[in-house]
């Protein structure tokens, strides 16, 4: 196999996983929901919001798996470009696709992590029943807590966009012999 039909393969695994992650995980929250529907005060107001969004995120990562699933040629084209590849690769290029293929799994895998606390932080900084203010969900730490979630996703994509630059400093020493093989 090729560069290419092993990251190809990899995203259509990869999507199947957070597939069925998010269907598991959408029984879950919809399992809260209808049991909370029994409670009229516990969808009134801002709370109901919570319902909401937990929802949303699951779906989201549904969304974003199925088309992993079905466009993997597509982000293949994508990622990899157009030209075909030799048969022999060596083991920098499936480091490589490793590296990309990780950097798809902990975008997708952070994105409800970040919902929730983008809707945890909206729900405390509103104008509530509950008395909360923006400086008070500051004080709790709520802004800090976007920090990781973003910082995942935006190394995922670091590392999906420009995983080679990690495969060209893990392979340093092979790179060198190969310059120097070339003079």
């Amino acid at each position: 196999m090729i560069q290419k039909q092993y990251f190809d393969l990899g995203c259509k695994l990869i999507g199947f996983y957070f597939l069925a992650w998010a269907l598991i995980s959408l029984m879950y929250s919809l399992t809260s929901t209808i049991l909370a529907i029994g409670s009229d005060s516990a969808l009134s107001g801002m709370r109901g919001m919570f319902y909401v969004v937990t929802p949303v995120g699951r779906i989201f990562v549904a969304i974003i798996a199925a088309c992993l699933v079905k466009n993997s040629s597509r982000i293949t084209r994508f990622t990899l470009g157009a030209e075909d590849d030799a048969p022999n690769t060596e083991a920098a290029d499936y480091f490589t696709v490793g590296v990309k293929l990780y950097g798809i799994i902990l975008v997708v895998g952070t994105i409800p992590d970040f919902i929730r606390v983008a809707s945890t932080y909206l729900f405390l900084a509103a104008d509530t029943p509950y008395g909360t203010t923006p400086t008070q969900a500051e004080a709790m730490g709520l802004m800090s807590n976007f920090f990781v979630p973003m910082a995942s996703i935006l190394f995922g994509l670091l590392l999906f966009f420009r995983g080679d630059l990690l495969s060209n400093w893990a392979f340093a020493e092979r790179n060198a012999v190969g310059a120097k093989g070339n003079d």
